[in-house]
Parts: C-alpha cells; sequence; structure tokens
C-alpha cells in the first residue's frame, strides 16, 4: 500500500522548500543526487564577492512590507541602512531565487541615481539579506502626500523638476545597460535626506533580451498598455510609467484617484486596467498644469509606445525649462 512520504526533516533554513515524493521503495531519489544544502550553496554562490563581513544590525522598524518580503531599517558600518528580507511565513524557492537575482542585479549598478547597494548578508540561506543605502525622507508618494496642501512651499517646482531629471538620468544608466525597471512608480522612487531622488525596488528589473518580453509585471496605475495585454515590450514601457509619475508631480494624487463610474463609486483596478488597455482612459490634471508639461505627460503616455521620447531625450528637454517663467 503506498502512502505520501515527505522529504527527510531539514533545519529552518529550508522549511516550505521541498516537495513531497511518493516512492516507498527509494526515499534517497528525493534528493536527485542534490542536496538542499547543495542547491543553497550553488544559488549563493555568485553572491560571495558582495557578502558583508559582518552581520547587519536589525532594528524595530518596518519601512514597508509585500506578500512575501519586507524592508526593515537596520545599521552596518555605523550608518543606517534599509534591509530587504523575506518574510519568514510565506516565501518560496521562486521568491528567494527572485531575491538573489535583485542582489546580483543591483551589484553590477553603480550610479548616483540609483538607490546604493551596500552589499548582502546571511547566516542560514533563509536569511538572505539584500542590504542598501537609507533614504531618509521615504518615497515619494508618501512625500507628495504630505506636502500636497504646502501650496508648494515644501515642495516647490524647482525641486521637482529636479526630481523628474535624477528620475530620467536613472532610466539613462538602467537603459544604457540593457535593464528595464518594469516597477517603475511613486512608491519606488526614493528621496534621501538632502531630498534627492533615487531610483529603487529592482525586485522585478530584468535585462532586456533578443526575445520578447510578455510578463505583465509592475503595478495597474503605472503600467503600460502593451505590458498589461501581455505583448512585446521594451524600455519605454519605463517612459510610461515616468509619464504617470509627471501627473502625481502635478496633482499630489494617485493616477485616477479622482475618477469615478456611473455610480459615484471610485474606479476599480480592473475597469482601470481596461480602460488602459483600450487607451479610452488619461489621468487627469491640474487645471494649473503648465502646457508644456501637459504635452510631456500625453507624450510619455501615449497608447503607441513608438510615439514616446527616450529617457535621453526627455532629460535633455527638460535641461531647457526656464523656471523663471510661470510654470
Amino acid at each position: 500500500m503506498s502512502h505520501r512520504r515527505a522529504v527527510p526533516e531539514t533545519n529552518d533554513a529550508f522549511q516550505g522548500m521541498t516537495n513531497t515524493y511518493d516512492n516507498d521503495d527509494d526515499p534517497v531519489r528525493v534528493w536527485k543526487s542534490t542536496s538542499l544544502a547543495d542547491l543553497a550553496a550553488t544559488m549563493t554562490s555568485g553572491l560571495l564577492p558582495y557578502r558583508l563581513n559582518t552581520d547587519v544590525e536589525i532594528l524595530d522598524t518596518i519601512l514597508g512590507r509585500g506578500a512575501y518580503g519586507e524592508v526593515v531599517l537596520g545599521r552596518f558600518g555605523g550608518k543606517l541602512v534599509a534591509v530587504k528580507r523575506l518574510r519568514a511565513d510565506n516565501y518560496t524557492v521562486a521568491h528567494m531565487e527572485m531575491l538573489i537575482q535583485e542582489i546580483e542585479l543591483m551589484a553590477r549598478f553603480s550610479s548616483e541615481y540609483l538607490v546604493a547597494f551596500v552589499g548582502a548578508s546571511w547566516c542560514t540561506f533563509a536569511d538572505m539579506k539584500c542590504v542598501v543605502e537609507f533614504m531618509g525622507q521615504g518615497d515619494l508618494q508618501q512625500y507628495l502626500s504630505s506636502t500636497k496642501d504646502s501650496n508648494e512651499r515644501l515642495f516647490p517646482w524647482s525641486a521637482k523638476l529636479q526630481c523628474m531629471r535624477r528620475m530620467l538620468r536613472g532610466l539613462v544608466y538602467l537603459h544604457g545597460a540593457s535593464v528595464i525597471h518594469r516597477d517603475l512608480k511613486s512608491r519606488n522612487v526614493l528621496l534621501n535626506d538632502a531630498g534627492e531622488a533615487k531610483l529603487g525596488d529592482f525586485g522585478i528589473a530584468r535585462e532586456v533580451s533578443e526575445e520578447s518580453m510578455t510578463n505583465a509585471v509592475g503595478t495597474y496605475r503605472w503600467t503600460a498598455p502593451e505590458v498589461l495585454k501581455g505583448k512585446h515590450y521594451d524600455e519605454r514601457a519605463d517612459i510610461y510609467s515616468f509619464g504617470m509619475i509627471l501627473t502625481e508631480l502635478d496633482t499630489h494624487a494617485l493616477p485616477y484617484a479622482d475618477m469615478v463610474n456611473e455610480r459615484g463609486q471610485a474606479l476599480g483596478n480592473f475597469t482601470i486596467m481596461y480602460k488602459v488597455m483600450q487607451g479610452t482612459i488619461l489621468p487627469t490634471l491640474s487645471p494649473t498644469c503648465s502646457p508644456w508639461l501637459r504635452d510631456l505627460v500625453y507624450e510619455c503616455i501615449a497608447h503607441d509606445a513608438s510615439m514616446r521620447p527616450s529617457a535621453a531625450d526627455l532629460d535633455a528637454r527638460l535641461a531647457r525649462v526656464d523656471l523663471s517663467s510661470p510654470f
């Protein structure tokens, strides 16, 4: 009589990472000649050059939390850092692989317009941590919300313009390295203590390849229609997302936040996604929005990706903005 037998019990580092196996006669086959320890060693071997020589002190402050990961405040080398790790209650090998890929990708970057990579730290496989610089003023979405009623006193257009250009220079760097961010949104634009913007969260960033990229990733309010449709896309999907962030800089509100259905209810996620895919919805801009900014937004979020400007072109145009004239 056959019954389901689990892989021999492992330590906490590998709990939740094994599958059951139906074989009474030869349970050793479960290992398929590669133990879980070997798997861990293989997956982390590429991180050894970036491994910190001492562990990071974790402080009791959660900076952000998602379905399978969280970012907490830490201290390393006498400085505050942000520490990204998997949640102990909800992770899989696939999630660990994504975190490791993010670490390997960030380790390649060197740009003042991207959140700086500090290193990787782990004692056990499940304890893997990605350590990056701490951005003291939080994310752009929070900052826009907190400064909405300040009449631009706390976030004047001169500062917004610099924020735009720093985002674009980050994109110029990524696209020049054949990397698409794929999840550009105001929550992933971070501000340091000096108010300088940097791009962060590269958990789903990918290198551009000759093959079509068709995974619909990112967050729907900022996601380009071709991505939502599962069609081929390239770095111009990031330009669409940048255009949506421009609307937030103008309104201090999320894209489509003011739009309602015939019953006066806020538009649901799927309604917005459908309308974006069909090209029948545009985000609202403020009545005082500058004509050139309005034009720039609509160019960036053009339904036809081929009509969107490049990050380098956009940065060159912003360099010519005259802030002495009414914005």
